[in-house]
């Protein structure tokens, strides 16, 4: 820092020159206009939003890839069994074989849920919905484009019934998987059932 009066180089955090006298004025940055300071906020507000989300979604949807466009290999009418329990109904209606949006197998399992609680519920808050194949369980991946990727999350009116379908990530084409529905504890099993892919 130099002083302003006689050019001399003073140290920085005194009020007035040691050589001439003179008061020390200091150039103080301007502030940055509010402005632009909110839309940073506002932005980064966005920003974290979004991993919420996103963090929320691969909880829910056991962290599986993004399905974009499927294209659907097969499709045949599974055994239509119905499990029953006092707060649900679900049954498999069909299932479908194809690839997500890296080329992996995937199988595509819709269902069909009743509500039989006293208040809206939806799929995801009354069961926890697996796929095995080999014995290990398949991810489950999120369905977009030709299918709504939030009917697990959407609430169902009392003894109301709603289709929804979800996606599992394949680990092959032709081994058998097997769907279990259960309540979150894992103490009830709604239903069992196995998918034959050929």
């Amino acid at each position: 820092m130099f002083c302003a009066k006689c050019g001399k180089e003073i140290p920085q955090f005194v009020f007035e020159c040691p050589y001439c006298g003179a008061q020390v004025i200091r150039n103080e940055p301007e502030a940055k206009p509010r402005k632009n300071r909110l839309s940073y906020e506002k932005a980064l507000f966005i920003i974290v939003i979004a991993f919420i989300c996103i963090a929320l979604v691969n909880k829910l949807f056991g962290g599986g890839s993004a399905v974009t466009n499927i294209s659907l290999a097969s499709s045949t009418t599974v055994n239509e069994s119905a499990a029953h329990s006092p707060g649900i109904i679900i049954r498999i209606l069909s299932e479908a074989v194809g690839k997500d949006y890296l080329g992996k197998p995937a199988l595509l399992v819709k269902y069909e849920f009743t509500n039989k609680t006293d208040k809206a519920n939806s799929f995801t808050a009354l069961c926890r919905d697996t796929a095995y194949q080999n014995g290990v369980e398949c991810r489950g991946i999120v369905v977009s484009t030709a299918f709504d990727a939030q009917r697990q999350l959407n609430k169902v009116q009392p003894n109301k019934a709603y289709t929804l379908t979800v996606g599992y990530l394949l680990r092959d084409k032709t081994t058998p998987v097997k769907i279990e529905v259960q309540d979150y504890s894992g103490e009830e099993t709604y239903l069992t059932q196995i998918i034959s892919l050929q």
